[in-house]
């Protein structure tokens, strides 16, 4: 008998992310972990998120201490900047 399990990668996560941040401005963080089934699956989320943060295309920050963490994607900058 073989059992075989779900893979998820990063780079699914990333594209995923940014298709959830596409219409919005701004999109909470615990909204990317609602749907998923299991911790492997979380922690691949995480790092999706802290890769997509490495590489400047979204920011995550809090307005107040303690209060709701947001997530927004950030503009790509113009030729001319």
């Amino acid at each position: 008998m073989e059992v075989v399990g779900e893979s998820h990668t990063v780079e699914d996560k990333i594209d995923l992310i940014l298709e959830h941040l596409a219409n919005r401005k701004r999109v909470k963080f615990f909204s990317f972990f609602l749907k998923a089934e299991n911790k492997l699956e979380m922690v691949v989320t995480f790092l999706a998120l802290l890769e997509l943060v490495k590489r400047r295309v979204i920011r995550v920050y809090q307005r107040v201490p303690f209060g709701e963490i947001l997530v927004r994607r950030l503009e790509p900058l113009s030729v001319h900047e």
